[in-house]
């Protein structure tokens, strides 16, 4: 007890002014706790003048008074309400990020390349394809070794994906299929027109799970980028209970990355020759997924039982 009643001072020196309302809040709810605060211009007026030795061998602090403690209810709202700020969900992705990667690193990866890894590695700019369910582990298939940009929706689940993804080195175009639509198909193509890889997950952000969208097909149609479909698989894997059932690798499992063969759709292509193409890149991605499981012994994506629900228009 001499020790931590020792560390009482400075513990409040240092840490306490930065965040006073956080730590009236913990002598709210936990009063008997060991922490004592002095909140707001007495916080300032206490320790600004106060040598840290003196504050150590003094041992002095204080509690604050009532009216400036936050019950229980409202801390809990101001942690929520923080959360769903920018500078909250920047903090939670920062640290989803440095818990992905590590994961990431600890898996052993094989590869299997059926000519869309020799298409990437020739220099040519490609459209990378894979389901929402297998976002988790694109860093570790492309990331730093062939820069994409994933076109992701601007909403906070958004936000998240692309802080957490970001320092793994998967890019952001902002843009789905009600919000930014225009602005980010030309990012795309930019992306595209200067030699840059571009990534679509064609059921996201909102399903229905395993059913793609036209909208790679239409950028690949008038870009004549080859559509690349990717995807991966571990030995051991958890399912989420979300809207496509997301696929969560285990550590230290092993693991595999599937490149599936390259798509190209003609520039001429009429509606039914689209229609073909989006129903041929559902095949491919489903194909490559189902490969990919079958050497793990797990059940394949687009089995009937394993289909997700597309999530209700907000």
């Amino acid at each position: 007890m001499t020790a931590v009643n020792a560390l009482k001072p400075c513990f409040c020196h240092i840490v306490m002014p930065r965040f006073p309302q956080f730590f009236c809040a913990g002598s709210a709810i936990y009063p008997r706790g060991g922490v004592f605060i002095l909140a707001g211009e007495g916080l300032r007026r206490f320790f600004g003048r106060r040598n840290p030795v003196e504050l150590l061998r003094s041992q002095k602090c204080f509690t604050p008074r009532p009216e400036q403690a936050l019950q229980h209810g409202e801390f809990l709202t101001m942690i929520k309400t923080w959360l769903k700020s920018p500078q909250g969900i920047a903090a939670v992705a920062r640290l989803a990020s440095m818990v992905l990667g590590m994961l990431l690193k600890t898996i052993r990866w094989t590869t299997i390349d059926k000519g869309g890894l020799e298409l990437v590695q020739s220099g040519e700019a490609v459209i990378f394809v894979n389901w929402h369910c297998r976002l988790l582990s694109i860093p570790a298939m492309i990331g730093h070794r062939y820069p994409a940009a994933y076109i992701i929706s601007p909403s906070r689940d958004g936000q998240l994906i692309s802080g957490t993804v970001a320092p793994l080195g998967v890019g952001t175009i902002w843009g789905s299929r009600s919000s930014k639509a225009i602005s980010g198909y030309r990012e795309m193509r930019r992306r595209l027109n200067a030699g840059l890889h571009v990534g679509i997950t064609p059921d996201g952000p909102r399903g229905p799970a395993r059913m793609a969208a036209a909208g790679a097909i239409m950028l690949a149609k008038s870009s004549g980028a080859a559509l690349v479909p990717v995807s991966w698989s571990t030995s051991r894997i958890k399912r989420l209970n979300s809207w496509d059932r997301l696929a969560v690798p285990k550590a230290f499992s092993r693991g595999v990355q599937y490149y599936g063969a390259p798509i190209r759709i003609p520039r001429d292509a009429d509606d039914a020759a689209v229609e073909a193409a989006r129903l041929a890149l559902e095949d491919a991605i489903n194909h490559v997924s189902a490969e990919a499981d079958a050497i793990f012994g797990h059940a394949p994506d687009h089995a009937a039982s394993r289909y997700g629900e597309g999530k209700e228009k907000r």
